[in-house]
């Protein structure tokens, strides 16, 4: 038994050479086999005691919490980076919607300028039913004449969608359309 040393534990035998086991077995009590210049126990190695390092005993749990909220910074920054995408998307939608209610409102106003001369406009409320959606649109249609030119009219548009006052996207369209008989605008 070189550097060998003999460790009464209350353990099971664990040793490194023949002639230690032997004298375990003889005076019957458990012996632990170690090096001089690592002197650890085997019970202190099942339970984490005896570190040949007492400063660095909180290392692990620090590089754990540390690890534990890189990745929290991560997910919340996919998680924020999906949500401002969604509202892009949603934005879009919106956006879309409103310019097909504008160039249906610019139709409308044709055909019910086509029927009556005399038409000047309305506020066309969609439902959402009518739309296929959640949410209504709201169009206001404004004729205006233009001077010296009795067989044109400006038609000014104004479509909102969603009817929401905080959510909505509105279009904005000017045409000029003609009155004769026959000709689309």
């Amino acid at each position: 038994m070189s550097n060998l040393h003999r460790v009464e534990s209350s353990g099971p035998c664990v040793s490194r050479s023949a002639q230690t086991h032997r004298n375990c077995l003889r005076y019957r009590r458990p012996v632990v086999a170690f090096k001089c210049s690592r002197i650890r126990t085997f019970d202190a190695a099942l339970l984490g005691r005896g570190r040949t390092n007492p400063k660095r005993s909180g290392v692990a749990l620090i590089v754990l919490l540390l690890g534990m909220a890189v990745a929290a910074a991560i997910f919340l920054s996919v998680l924020k980076l999906v949500a401002v995408e969604r509202q892009s998307v949603e934005l879009q939608q919106r956006r879309a919607q409103a310019e097909w209610l504008a160039e249906s409102a610019i139709e409308r106003a044709a055909a019910k300028l086509a029927a009556d001369e005399k038409y000047n406009g309305e506020t066309w409320a969609i439902p959402a039913k009518e739309l296929g959606g959640r949410d209504g649109g709201i169009v206001a249609i404004r004729i205006d004449e233009i001077a010296g030119k009795a067989d044109q009219r400006t038609v000014h548009i104004e479509a909102d969608f969603p009817d929401h006052p905080f959510e909505r996207v509105r279009e904005i369209r000017d045409r000029i359309l003609h009155l004769s008989k026959g000709t689309k605008p």
